[in-house]
């Protein structure tokens, strides 16, 4: 897969071609990006505002579910979706993040 990426906050972000494709833990998913967008917070790590930051750019991003670990009721292969990556559950200590306690859902 193509990745714009940093490997470490000592080098320049690069276009990577074959970048590794992830392999979805139990009770995640698989998603094939179709489009991404590249935000303000994009732009200010390419001009080196938010310096050793690390990973790929392009967080805010539409797509489709390619493979699927385990079971899920409400998704299936080919499923389109969109994603936010920095809106993020704090399973470690309340098992629910503000965004789902507002919407009534849970992990």
């Amino acid at each position: 897969m193509k990745a714009y990426r940093r490997e470490s906050p000592e080098e320049n972000f690069t276009l990577s071609e074959n970048a590794t494709v992830p392999i979805p833990q139990a009770g995640e998913a698989l998603i094939k990006v179709l489009r991404a967008g590249i935000c303000a917070t994009d732009l200010e790590i390419i001009k080196g505002y938010k310096n050793g930051r690390v990973g790929t750019l392009g967080h805010e991003f539409v797509g489709k579910i390619v493979k699927i670990n385990g079971f899920s009721d409400k998704f299936v292969v080919g499923t389109r979706v969109v994603a936010e990556i920095n809106i993020c559950c704090d399973k470690a200590s309340i098992s629910r993040c503000r965004t789902c306690q507002k919407e009534g859902n849970s992990n």
